[in-house]
C-alpha cells in the first residue's frame, strides 16, 4: 500500500508531461518556440531546492551534461537518503528540443526528461526508485536558465534571494503567457 501516493504522484507527472507533448504536436507555433542556446550553461534548481546544471554542447546538438544534486530518495521516509544525479553526452531531438536518459545511479533507477519548450529555459522531471519496484518512487521537478540571476543565486528566477517552489512556478506562469511576479531589478524571464 506505500507505493498509493507516490504511484499516482508518478501517474500525475507523466499525464501533466503527455499534455505538454501533445500541445506542442497540435500546436506549431508553441513548438517553433521551443529554442536552446548552443554553449549555454543554464542554471536553476529542482523543487528540493537543490542545485541543477545543464551545460549545452557548443554546436547545440547536444546536452553535454546534466546535474542535479540532493535529490530525496524517497519522501515517504520508507526508503531515507539522497542521490546526486549526473548524465553526460545526451543529444537534443531537432523537432521538440527534447533530452533524457535512463539509468542505474548508485543502484538506483533514475529516469531523467527534460526540454527547451519554453523559450529561454530548460525544465523537466527526474524520477528516482531506489527500490527498482515502485514502491519508494520521487519525481522532481527543475527549472534553469542560462546564467544566474541577479541576486547570483543559481535557479533565482524571481530574485527574491531564495530559490524554491516558487520560481518553478513563475516559469509555469511565464510558459502559458501568465504574468509571473519578480522583484526588480530582475532579468526578465525568457531574456
Amino acid at each position: 500500500m506505500r507505493a498509493t501516493k507516490p504511484l499516482a504522484a508518478f501517474i500525475l507527472g507523466m499525464l501533466s508531461v503527455s499534455a505538454v507533448v501533445i500541445g506542442l504536436l497540435a500546436f506549431p507555433a508553441i513548438r517553433s518556440l521551443a529554442d536552446h542556446q548552443a554553449g549555454a550553461t543554464y542554471v536553476g534548481a529542482h523543487d528540493e531546492k537543490g542545485p541543477v546544471t545543464v551545460q549545452v554542447a557548443a554546436d547545440g546538438t547536444y546536452v553535454q551534461s546534466f546535474q542535479a544534486n540532493n535529490i530525496a530518495l524517497d519522501l515517504s521516509g520508507d526508503c531515507p537518503g539522497t542521490i546526486n544525479v549526473n548524465f553526460t553526452n545526451m543529444p537534443i531531438s531537432d523537432f521538440l528540443h527534447l533530452y533524457g536518459r535512463s539509468e542505474i545511479v548508485d543502484g538506483v533507477e533514475v529516469d531523467l526528461f527534460g526540454d527547451f519548450t519554453i523559450p529561454g529555459f530548460t525544465t523537466g522531471i527526474v524520477s528516482v526508485d531506489p527500490d527498482g519496484d515502485g514502491g519508494c518512487i520521487n519525481l522532481v521537478f527543475f527549472a534553469a536558465a542560462p546564467g544566474a540571476a541577479p541576486t547570483g543565486i543559481q535557479g533565482d528566477v524571481n530574485c527574491d534571494g531564495q530559490v524554491n517552489i516558487v520560481d518553478s512556478l513563475g516559469v509555469l506562469k511565464y510558459s502559458i503567457g501568465l504574468p509571473a511576479s519578480q522583484n526588480e531589478p530582475c532579468r526578465d524571464m525568457g531574456t
